[in-house]
């Protein structure tokens, strides 16, 4: 788990706080990791989905297996690059990029690709 986010988690209960997150909705979790925030906005999001991807196959797997251990039905994880999103336009209503541990080049792509996938 990102020791930053864990530490954030246990005090100011900042995810549910956020206004996209909210039941219905679709997110995108970039760079997800193991899938600690991602499967929290599953939660949060019921009966909506949640989507994790990260480039690490090894981080894909163990989300999926946290999300099949906690009985989590509404996220699904994929190894997949910020950098060339495989989803069409508009399928998100919200983003997350807050722990992707690599650099993007250029940033500004970044950040086009994925509001491209918002609604």
């Amino acid at each position: 788990m990102h020791d930053g986010y864990a530490q954030c988690r246990a005090t100011s209960g900042f995810l549910p706080a956020w206004t996209h997150v909210r039941p219905g909705r679709k997110i995108l979790d970039c760079g997800c990791g193991p899938g600690s925030i991602t499967t929290d906005f599953a939660h949060l999001v019921a009966p909506g989905e949640v989507v994790g991807i990260d480039i690490d196959a090894g981080e894909v797997e163990r989300a999926t297996a946290r999300a099949h251990e906690l009985g989590i039905k509404n996220v699904h994880f994929r190894i997949a690059d910020v950098d060339q999103l495989p989803f069409d336009d508009e399928s998100f209503h919200a983003a997350w990029l807050i722990f992707l541990s690599c650099p993007v080049t250029p940033p500004s792509f970044l950040f086009s690709k994925t509001i491209q996938s918002l609604c």
